[in-house]
């Protein structure tokens, strides 16, 4: 991943949820400044659920099922761009991690999804891809207990954000988890689908368009390289990040990818 350089503060984002993101001018690879949306996670985030490792997982991931994210990046703050903090801004950063931030591109015009768009708005997004993709990283924050949709939309665009709370599964590499895997293969999936932002919309479709929604992100799953996410959590642990256990991750992938038909039965039976 690129490591860029903070150089202005431009406004604490109060509506960003509960680590009040930062919007912040950087400098990129061509020594060009360019806007980001920069994640304050706490010391306690990074420990617990590894949040920035679990981002780039989250980005990494969706970008290989063809789902429309922002550019991410990580983030070093300097000691000079620490001193152009208010003190306000220089509170909040001496309660955050201090390695690299996670950030991805700000884009101007979206909006948080809500309930105002029209379902022939919504109709434009592949409800069916990020549901599954969801399923699939088991992210807890699409919708789920907080109610947050974790999605940016414009006319008939949509990114996906914000996956930091994914992979619960994987959290603790010192006492790898086990059951993940032997219940999956046996049909067994604890997920709270019915949560999901997308679910309510899904559930109504009728049942010959059910039967085949989920074949564009089958046909991803299948052409995926279950090891992609190797090469991102190796560059975080060199620069210093806890990573959440790759290699149960990896070998729950492999798994999945390897016996599809169960995967895709267990989303089918989500929305019977």
């Amino acid at each position: 991943m690129k490591i860029y350089t903070a150089i202005q503060l431009l406004q604490i984002l109060d509506k960003g949820g509960s680590t009040y993101p930062w919007l912040v001018d950087l400098l990129d690879d061509r020594q060009t400044p360019a806007t980001f949306v920069v994640k304050m996670f706490t010391p306690r985030q990074i420990q617990q659920q590894h949040a920035v490792a679990k981002e780039v997982y989250g980005n990494v991931l969706a970008a290989a099922f063809h789902l429309p994210v922002p550019e991410a990046v990580l983030v070093q703050f300097t000691p000079e761009f620490v001193a152009t903090l208010d003190a306000q801004a220089k509170h909040r950063h001496e309660q955050c991690h201090r390695g690299l931030r996670f950030a991805t591109r700000h884009h101007e015009g979206y909006t948080i999804f809500g309930d105002h768009l029209p379902n022939s708005k919504i109709q434009d997004y592949d409800m069916a891809s990020v549901y599954a993709f969801d399923n699939l990283i088991r992210n807890m924050d699409r919708g789920g207990e907080r109610n947050k949709p974790n999605l940016l939309v414009r006319d008939e665009d949509y990114m996906l954000i914000d996956h930091e709370l994914s992979f619960p599964f994987a959290d603790d590499p010192d006492h790898p988890n086990t059951t993940v895997i032997p219940a999956f293969l046996r049909g067994e999936w604890v997920y709270k689908y019915e949560k999901h932002l997308f679910y309510p919309y899904l559930k109504k479709k009728r049942p010959d368009k059910k039967k085949v929604m989920f074949d564009s992100f089958m046909e991803s799953l299948f052409r995926l390289d279950p090891y992609l996410l190797e090469e991102p959590s190796s560059f975080l642990s060199e620069n210093g990040h806890l990573c959440a256990d790759i290699d149960l991750i990896t070998d729950y992938l492999c798994t999945i990818q390897a016996n599809p038909e169960t995967f895709l039965s267990i989303l089918q039976r989500q929305l019977a």
